[in-house]
């Protein structure tokens, strides 16, 4: 079994990861998806005691990645882009950059237990306006 898994590992990374020359890189985009369904508001709610994934849909016409950053309540805002919060799915690259993520929110946490307020921000950058900001509230009961 631990052979196989070995042997996966370079076969999903050579598939998640792709040069695509022939993709539309003109328009840079951020969305937010969740259980496969694009959010549509800025503040969604979630229950605490329980686990979540928001799906991330990027694409940055100058090829420069998402970065991914969070702030609880009325605190500082983290980089979470290169943490185990951030499962980066599928990578494609060309004249610009294409990503899919997840942001994994972890909400039995005892970290989050008098937490009102999440605050998830995705920034890539952008040829014709130096950056694109999308945010995301999700308020917790």
């Amino acid at each position: 079994m631990n052979k196989l898994f070995l042997f996966l590992i370079p076969l999903i990374s050579f598939v998640a990861c792709n040069k695509d020359e022939m993709s539309n890189f003109d328009d840079s985009y951020i969305k937010i998806e969740y259980l496969g369904d694009e959010i549509q508001t800025d503040t969604i709610i979630f229950t605490i005691n329980d686990y979540y994934a928001l799906t991330v849909k990027s694409q940055s016409n100058n090829s420069s990645k998402p970065r991914f950053y969070k702030k609880i309540d009325n605190l500082e805002i983290v980089n979470i882009s290169e943490t185990n919060e951030i499962v980066r799915i599928s990578q494609t690259y060309g004249s610009g950059y294409r990503e899919i993520s997840d942001i994994i929110i972890d909400l039995n946490n005892g970290d989050y237990e008098n937490v009102e307020i999440l605050n998830y921000i995705i920034r890539i950058g952008d040829k014709n306006n130096g950056e694109i900001l999308k945010t995301i509230y999700i308020k917790i009961e």
